[in-house]
Order: C-alpha cells, then structure tokens, then sequence
C-alpha cells in the first residue's frame, strides 16, 4: 500500500499548486464501541478553506454518524500516511478503515491508485475532469445491519431514505451503483479543465468549448488538432490561445474557437495541461461527406424515394401512421435519433415522436397531422406535454414542432398565430421538403435544429418556400 500511496503523491506533485483543501465527506457505523467506515469520499478542491461550507442536514441516528470537513491541502501528507496504518482522525472521531473478520479489525485497507478520464466510471465516481485516486475496499457489514440503518435514517430529524439515498446525495455515488456497496474509500484529485459538451461542428466550423477552473493556469492549456480530409493529407496543428480569449463565468474560466473544417469528416481534439492529456474528443462532420448514407440506405429500399413521397403527400394506405412514419425517416435523413410514440397503440397523452440530436443536448418534440394543425386542440395539448417533458429533461433544450401534409397557404393565420403564442414550429410540405433538402446536403442535426428554432420568427426563407421548390406531386 505504501507504494500505491507514493505513486499517487508523486503523480499530483505537478499539480498540487491548483488544490488549496480538502474535503471529507465520510459515514461511519458504531461497532464494539469503536466507528467503522461505511463509506468515505475524499476530494481535494480548489476552494480555499474559508469558501468551503459543510453540507447541510446531515443524520446521526445511534450507532451511526456521517462527518463532513475540510482542512487545509498541507495536510494531505499526514492524512495519507494515517490511513497506510488503517485509521482517521476526524474531529474527535477515529474511523477505522480495517478488514473486519468476526468481531476482529485486522489489515489495513489496501489502497490502489487509478487514474479516470472524464465520464469514466469507478464505484461511487463518475468523472467530471481527468482524476487521479486512491481506492480501498473493506469487508462491509452484514445485511442485517444496513437494513437495521435504513430504518434508522428514515427516522431522524433530517430523514434519509436508506443508506441509497445517503450515499448519493451525501456521498455523491452515481444513481447507476445500486445498491450501494459498504466500507469503500476513494481519494480523489480532480484536474479541473476539459472540453466543454458543446464542443461541436456546425456549418463547417469546428467550435472548441473548454471550462477551467479559476485555479487554473490558462497558458498551460494547449490544444491538439487532427483533421482527416475528404481528399487532402491529414493535417495535424496546435491551436493557441491567448489572455484575450478567456472570459470569467460561474468560478470558471470559459473560452472558445472556431476552425475551418469543412472538407474533414473526422476530426480529433486534444486537450493538454501542463503536458498531460486531460480529455480528447473525436467528432464526425457528416456534411464533408459527400452523400447522406441514411438516404443512401433509405433509396436501396425504396428507389427514388417513391413511397417517403406518397407517404409525404398523405396517400399511403394508412395515411395518418404513414406520414408519421415518414416523419420519423426524415429527422433520421437530418441526423436525429427520433422514438415513436405516437404509434404505439397501448401509449396515452404521448407525444408522436421525441427526437435526440446526438452531438447536442437539442431534442425535437414532434407531432404529425394531415389535416388542420389545430384540430382537437392539438397545439395547446403539444404544448403542455412540452412543458411537461421539459420538467423531465432538465438539460435538454426541447423544441415543439407540428408537421403537416398542408402546403403552407392551405394553413389558417388563426392556427398559426396561435402556434406562434404556443412557440411551436409549423412545417408545413414545402419546409419539410427543405429539410429534406438539406439532409440531402449532409447537413448536420444541430444546424438543422436551428434553422427549425429559426422558423419560430419571420425566417427569410418563407418567401423562398412559396416558390416552386422540388415536387413531389
């Protein structure tokens, strides 16, 4: 163990300008008067001690206790040697962190280090940033007992559903470890700077999003580029950065660039600090190539789009289900991943089909209609189950489109002011005709998603569509 502990020391000495404390989130069971871990995160932040504050509410029914502390990063190296002897002191509190045979603590626990990438999975972590850590598992407790200290913090001042419900907003555990498993430790040493999830390419342009933290040196931070062209070699580059393209948001420093990559399919980022590789991504831009392979497939099946152009038109042999279907075949054309609901016989108060973009979190919430777009009331209910499932999808950004077989003058101003108070999308034939179009150019599912949030305002297309465009008469 010792080894593991100074390969972990040596490992973040690099680093250790960047963390100012340490937080200890620890739960702990009473045995034979002495307090046994049940589980224990520690987290070295970049807070000062005097930012830190504890977490609020926390149950210590008998026979158990949860701790939350902070001390000062200087004291890593004495913690680090007390826990190789199977013990913390903790306010007052000696927690054990020993295997336990019988009624016997014997061997300290055995910590082992391992290094995440972000998004990378280690029980009860899911990595937010590169991580360097410590683990150490024990024996953990009867199940009795657990079942004895569910009870227990159901009941307190500050009620618990179980040790699951502790564990994972005390402990932080990911709501995929259940159940949670007993006499665990973790240490963890974030590097807090990665590729923002909106890294994306649109339009030809590869926009580089990064997040640092504040106790980050910003010109460390350097970025790696490969691109893979259509018909030219691989170019490889270092993208720099300056002062000037930092701005302060939240505690964190965010910054972003914009590269040309229009003739790349493929392009791979990698972000460094200090040297070291603290998060990379690979991104495909579909409109470099030159066909779309979904309607490639799509026209092996059905040559010349025939039945999408029927089914389009409101003339397949279920008219309603086959445009709806035909709906779902053109947001996959556009990149989207759509579900079908509306379809589906035994499913009430749905809405026809939930479309995911895969490189954003953009989310099309989409009903199909070959008759008026208001009848039944069809927009105030799309409209309200919108609301709803943006109450579910918190992070998401859904946007309620209604499409219709319609030609565009065929639809009332009523309607469509009344769409317009609701902020639903109206795609009447000839948009969804463009958007075919624009599947036909490879474009790609968040450009896509814009031009459709576009049409919620006067776009400068309309005009357009209302001339002869392709036909599918």
């Amino acid at each position: 163990m010792k080894q593991e502990i100074e390969k972990f020391k040596n490992i973040i000495s690099p680093y250790k300008d960047i963390w100012k404390s340490i937080e200890l989130r620890v739960v702990a069971a009473e045995d034979n008067q002495k307090w046994l871990n049940l589980g224990t995160v520690i987290t070295l932040r970049t807070q000062k001690l005097e930012e830190c504050s504890p977490h609020p509410g926390l149950p210590n029914p008998p026979s158990l206790k949860t701790l939350h502390v902070f001390y000062n990063i200087p004291q890593l190296d004495t913690m680090l040697n007390t826990l190789q002897e199977g013990v913390l002191q903790i306010e007052g509190t000696e927690v054990h962190y020993k295997q336990i045979e019988g009624r016997d603590l014997k061997s300290p626990h055995h910590l082992s280090y391992h290094s995440l990438d972000r998004g990378d999975r280690y029980y009860p972590t899911v990595a937010e940033y590169k991580t360097f850590f410590l683990s150490g598992r024990g024996s953990g407790i009867g199940q009795e007992r657990l079942e004895k200290f569910n009870d227990l913090l159901r009941t307190g001042v500050y009620p618990y559903d179980g040790l699951r419900d502790l564990f994972e907003h005390f402990l932080q555990m990911a709501k995929e470890f259940d159940p949670p498993t007993t006499d665990f430790i973790n240490i963890l040493a974030p590097l807090p700077v990665r590729l923002h999830e909106r890294t994306r390419i649109s339009e030809g342009k590869l926009e580089i999003l990064i997040d640092a933290d504040r106790a980050i040196n910003l010109s460390e931070i350097s970025v790696g580029l490969i691109l893979f062209g259509r018909d030219t070699p691989v170019d490889r580059s270092k993208v720099d950065f300056t002062v000037d393209d930092w701005i302060s948001s939240n505690g964190l420093y965010k910054s972003s660039k914009e590269v040309d990559v229009s003739n790349c399919p493929l392009i791979k980022v990698f972000l460094s600090y200090r040297g070291l590789l603290v998060d990379q991504e690979e991104l495909y831009n579909p409109a470099a190539v030159p066909e779309n392979p979904r309607i490639l497939v799509h026209n092996f099946f059905d040559q010349d789009l025939k039945t999408f152009s029927s089914y389009l038109r409101g003339e397949g042999k279920n008219p309603s289900e086959d445009f709806e279907l035909c709906i779902g075949w053109l947001l996959s054309f556009c990149g989207f991943s759509p579900l079908h609901y509306g379809l589906a016989k035994r499913i009430s108060e749905e809405i026809d089909i939930i479309a995911f973009s895969p490189a954003t979190n953009e989310v099309i919430a989409a009903e199909c209609t070959l008759r008026d777009i208001d009848v039944n009331s069809k927009l105030a209910k799309l409209s309200r189950r919108v609301k709803e499932l943006q109450a579910v999808l918190t992070n998401w950004n859904v946007l309620p489109v209604i499409f219709t077989a319609l030609e565009s003058d065929k639809i009332s101003s009523a309607n469509l002011e009344t769409a317009k108070k609701e902020h639903i999308v109206v795609t009447s034939r000839q948009e969804t005709i463009y958007l075919l179009e624009m599947a036909e150019q490879n474009k790609g599912a968040p450009e896509i998603f814009r031009y459709l949030h576009s049409l919620l305002q006067e776009h400068p297309l309309l005009s357009v569509f209302k001339q002869k465009r392709r036909s599918f008469k």
